[in-house]
């Protein structure tokens, strides 16, 4: 999967149908040894990291670039297709309620957690979406 998504938005609408198909099941529990846990910490947007003045990248959860498998380190400048403009403090329309930069959840409400951080997140993630 690594350096797949297209754009921001494209890895955002993955990470949108993503979601709905882990809360479309009737059961809602992964364990940390599950693919779809790995999945989620690489494929899913975790925030965006500021590259300069309103440009951010889409991180994972390893602040690596979204998609991306790697524990290397990654410069985000070779990743032009996930940067996304974010003036201002626009990125609060998005953002966890505690978040002090651009991210969309926390280490106490990850997606992965429960039901309901799973809809949180994907609220958040449709506002992001909006935005960009």
């Amino acid at each position: 999967m690594d350096g797949k998504f297209a754009s921001a938005a494209n890895a955002v609408d993955f990470g949108l149908a993503y979601v709905e198909g882990l809360l479309a099941q009737p059961r809602f529990r992964l364990s940390t040894k599950s693919a779809a846990y790995w999945e989620m910490r690489l494929w899913l947007p975790y925030g965006a990291n500021r590259i300069e003045g309103d440009t951010f990248i889409l991180v994972n959860r390893h602040y690596k670039p979204v998609g991306s498998t790697t524990k290397d380190h990654v410069d985000y400048g070779a990743y032009p297709n996930l940067s996304l403009q974010l003036h201002g403090d626009s990125w609060r329309a998005f953002s966890h309620r505690t978040a002090e930069q651009p991210f969309l959840f926390n280490d106490g409400c990850p997606p992965w957690a429960t039901r309901q951080d799973a809809k949180a997140y994907l609220g958040r993630l449709a506002e992001m979406r909006r935005l960009i």
